[in-house]
């Protein structure tokens, strides 16, 4: 991981490998960290990526759909 990221891009996955419950408000905890990570870091898209699956998740379609096109506007 790079170094001048304070996020651990795989959060979801992470809870998944654990069995760990995965409920809506762990999940916006999870999304507003990525949000503040993406605020210092705009250019890294594995931020973009992880924060679409969250969004996934919550099903909120919209916002994933965004967050996984910037992904690829970054990063093709």
């Amino acid at each position: 991981l790079p170094k001048h990221v304070n996020i651990i891009p795989d959060y979801v996955e992470i809870f998944e490998k654990l069995g760990a419950k995965i409920d809506r408000p762990l999940l916006k905890t999870i999304a507003n960290l990525y949000k503040e990570e993406i605020e210092k870091n705009p250019l890294y898209p594995d931020l973009y990526y992880q924060l679409g699956k969250v969004c996934e998740y919550m099903e909120e379609w919209d916002e994933a759909i965004k967050n996984y096109q910037k992904a690829l506007e970054i990063n093709p």
